[in-house]
């Protein structure tokens, strides 16, 4: 509830009331802070003085026989002495109402309108003064740090917060018992809000703290907190630089490891083949001596040796379209390779050295397979042909009967082993 007093305080506009406590100044012959709460005028004869106070329902006392005495603190809005006086008295709390610096510099006073975000002296609006802005600015990032992980612990006694570093220790960030006095010719708020806007992430704290550390570590302590406002921005872009250092490596090494994992995975694939491909080729001297051997015994049952005959031809012709699957598997591993090459060169930060070096290891056992299948299938042609030219002499085979054989299971081995999917 207001009291009387207040009420009457009420009709009045704060920068009138301003105005008035400023102008009395000059019509006095001493105006001096007293308790660092009240205002004492000393007049030749005060009774103006008291009259314009009446006026503007400012409410006064008299001290002694010319002096006036106003209380500063219970005006409606925030009201201070001078600078020395604002900075010794203003709280964050302080800008949530108008304020006012009665002797602000030489003959003008400031008035900061809260509800128009507007800065007024004698004269007017004022565009090129952030004296109180930067001050609010100084106060709001001292309490945004009081409660920033990247403090370990904050001493009011000692006016100091504490940073710790793994590489550097403990750093006492500190600031002034009075308010730092913050220039007023260039605004900081983009430097406050700078901060604000931040990385929020947990890694890039980290280097903004050793950012801090190594910019403000040559400062004096009291002086560390005003400077890391001044300097935020700067501090903030070689955080990012040095933030974005460590991801690009952290990339760097995680790419590395997932492509080093993709050659592997072709690799366990090669291997898959290669293991199937052995059973062919331990198999293939066993199917082909044995069918050797029973065409041998029944060289006078020409029924019995026609059938293994084209036994064999068909276990052959099958074999070899077989290991022709493990080509087209090794053309589709070449295949996807080349895809993923080539989709990782265009998308991936890794040196492309790193990437050929890598592929080429594939390419190299690829290709070694490759020549290891067509050998095989060689091998599996020569000798079913010798199997069957020595089986059609057994058999006493007529000689168009023995070429037109020849001829059809050479062009169904060439069919087999070349075909493509």
């Amino acid at each position: 509830m207001l009291t009387h007093y207040e009420k009457k305080l009420a009709k009045m506009k704060n920068i009138e009331i301003l105005h008035l406590l400023h102008d009395l100044r000059s019509q006095s012959q001493d105006c001096r802070l007293d308790s660092g709460q009240s205002l004492i005028y000393r007049f030749e004869n005060r009774e103006l003085a008291e009259k314009q106070l009446k006026d503007a329902n400012i409410e006064y006392e008299r001290v002694s026989q010319n002096e006036l005495w106003v209380d500063l603190f219970k005006v409606k809005f925030a009201l201070f002495f001078d600078k020395k006086h604002f900075l010794q008295h203003c709280e964050a709390n302080s800008f949530q109402r108008d304020v006012g610096i009665i002797f602000y510099e030489g003959n003008r006073f400031l008035f900061r309108d809260h509800a128009q975000n507007t800065l007024h002296d004698n004269t007017g609006i004022v565009l090129d003064d952030y004296f109180i802005e930067n001050t609010i600015c100084y106060l709001k990032l001292l309490d945004a740090f009081n409660a920033s992980e990247i403090v370990s612990y904050h001493s009011t006694a000692s006016r100091e917060f504490v940073l710790i570093s793994p590489d550097k220790g403990k750093f006492l960030l500190g600031y002034p018992a009075i308010t730092c006095s913050m220039p007023s010719q260039v605004p900081v708020k983009e430097k406050y809000d700078s901060y604000e806007q931040r990385n929020p992430s947990k890694d890039f704290q980290m280097f903004f703290k050793e950012q801090i550390i190594e910019a403000l570590s040559s400062k004096e302590k009291d002086n560390r907190f005003p400077e890391l406002l001044l300097n935020m921005e700067s501090i903030l872009e070689s955080s990012e630089r040095n933030y974005e250092i460590y991801l690009n490596k952290f990339s760097f090494e995680e790419l590395k490891k997932n492509f080093k994992k993709e050659r592997d995975e072709y690799f366990s694939s090669i291997r898959e083949i290669v293991n199937r491909l052995l059973t062919k080729i331990v198999s293939l001297p066993i199917s082909i001596s044995a069918s050797a051997f029973a065409i041998y015994k029944l060289k006078d049952e020409h029924s019995y040796a026609g059938i293994v005959i084209i036994a064999f031809i068909v276990y052959s012709l099958f074999t070899s379209y077989l290991i022709r699957l493990l080509k087209l598997d090794t053309f589709e591993i070449k295949n996807d390779l080349d895809r993923d090459i080539k989709t990782i060169k265009e998308s991936a930060s890794l040196p492309e050295q790193i990437i050929d070096d890598e592929s080429s290891k594939v390419y190299k056992k690829i290709n070694r397979l490759n020549t290891t299948i067509d050998i095989l299938q060689f091998v599996l042609i020569l000798l079913s042909m010798l199997i069957l030219i020595i089986s059609f002499q057994v058999i006493n085979l007529p000689y168009k009967w023995y070429v037109i054989s020849m001829i059809t299971v050479f062009i169904a081995h060439v069919i087999t082993s070349t075909f493509r999917a």
